[in-house]
């Protein structure tokens, strides 16, 4: 899979490896590593089951150890925080977006429609 985006510390030990297929792909997958670099487990991370298991409260570093990084990060306009957000492989052309607070925390998510397809072609 090559070289991976990131390389985060597991809690019990051993490394997670992140191959982000992004910022367009729609995968991102995790490889977890023991302490002698055996794989223990290998996962595609991103999903509406994961996107539901994110506790209220996280922290960036939970959102990405869970996540990998988004595919765009934003100012969340008047509000202090940001917008993180994922695109993942749906029928609807959707994405993930998480706020985090001015905390950095995880503040709650929604989907929207991704960017790439709120194209309108019709003339007027």
């Amino acid at each position: 899979m090559g070289v991976p985006r990131l390389a985060l510390p597991r809690p019990e030990g051993g490394v997670r490896l992140v191959y982000a297929r992004g910022p367009f792909g729609r995968e991102t997958y995790m490889v977890d590593l023991d302490a002698t670099g055996r794989v223990q487990r290998w996962h595609q991370a991103l999903g509406e089951a994961a996107f539901a298991a994110i506790p209220m409260g996280g922290t960036r570093e939970e959102l990405l150890f869970r996540l990998g990084p988004p595919a765009e990060q934003r100012p969340a306009g008047r509000l202090p925080g940001e917008i993180w957000s994922w695109r993942y492989a749906n029928n609807d052309c959707l994405w993930f977006q998480a706020g985090l607070g001015a905390d950095g925390r995880y503040a709650g998510g929604s989907y929207g429609t991704d960017p790439r397809c709120d194209t309108n072609d019709r003339q007027p």
